[in-house]
């Protein structure tokens, strides 16, 4: 781990970024006029072993919500969407670029959703396994 974090996903330089900041989930959003950045709290994420992550950003509830193996760790009060500039140019970078926040292990099925998912179809997913989400034809 590294006192910067690690990126596991990056959306637009910052605009939106997932990091495993210790042991620690830290959710990186930036719209306009303000910036949220929580960090997530018994998350306990340890090193050298599979572990599965969600965050779910609500604006409706306006909350953002960090799971680890299906279950709830930390929720994240007072959140509120705003606008946020989208560039059609940007991409996603999953595991950070080269670098200090390069993300030092594998990643793997890495979804985004358009919209808040219940903390039931993130215990199916999570509950999937090694089976994953891909199902075979």
């Amino acid at each position: 781990t590294s006192s910067t974090g690690r990126t596991i996903i990056d959306f637009g330089e910052l605009v939106y970024r997932l990091i495993l900041e210790g042991d620690e989930l830290r959710l990186v959003i930036q719209p306009n006029p303000t910036s949220y950045a929580p960090l997530s709290n018994g998350a306990n994420i340890p090193l050298g072993v599979w572990t599965h992550v969600a965050v779910v950003a609500d604006a409706a509830a306006q909350e953002i919500r960090f799971y680890v193996n299906g279950s709830l760790v930390t929720v994240y009060t007072y959140y509120q969407a705003s606008y946020a500039y989208i560039n059609p140019s940007w991409g996603w970078t999953i595991g950070g670029a080269l670098g200090d926040d390069y993300f030092q292990g594998a990643i793997d099925e890495v979804e985004v959703f358009e919209r808040a998912l219940a903390p039931s179809e993130i215990q199916a997913i999570y509950s999937a396994g090694s089976g994953g989400k891909c199902k075979q034809k």
